[in-house]
């Protein structure tokens, strides 16, 4: 593997999900979401704070490095047809990570 390859397969690897747990995680803090909780809230502030365990430094170069995988993810994101996707991906393989998300959130 060439090392541009690397470097855009570990931004979509790392990156994005370092930037979306950051990002969730201030959104909550600034709305005060934590006082609705949910599922899906408690996965991804759990999420945001584990990647601040990593240096800041360390995170900033990450994203800063990330930038153009980040923008082809947002593009991503504004065309997602959430009815095709669910399509794509067998029904009992949806069942089963459904199961998977809620025992990695027990206490």
């Amino acid at each position: 593997m060439s090392a541009e390859e690397h470097d855009r397969i570990i931004g979509f690897v790392i990156g994005v999900p370092y930037l979306l747990g950051i990002a969730y995680l201030k959104l909550s803090l600034e709305n005060n979401l934590e006082r609705f909780g949910g599922t899906s809230f408690r996965f991804l502030t759990i999420y945001g704070k584990a990647v601040l365990n990593d240096d800041p430094r360390f995170i900033e170069e990450v994203i800063k490095r990330s930038r153009e995988e980040i923008e082809e993810f947002f593009k991503i994101v504004n065309s997602t047809d959430v009815h095709e996707l669910s399509k794509k991906i067998p029904r009992e393989e949806i069942k089963k990570a459904y199961e998977k998300f809620y025992k990695v959130l027990d206490p």
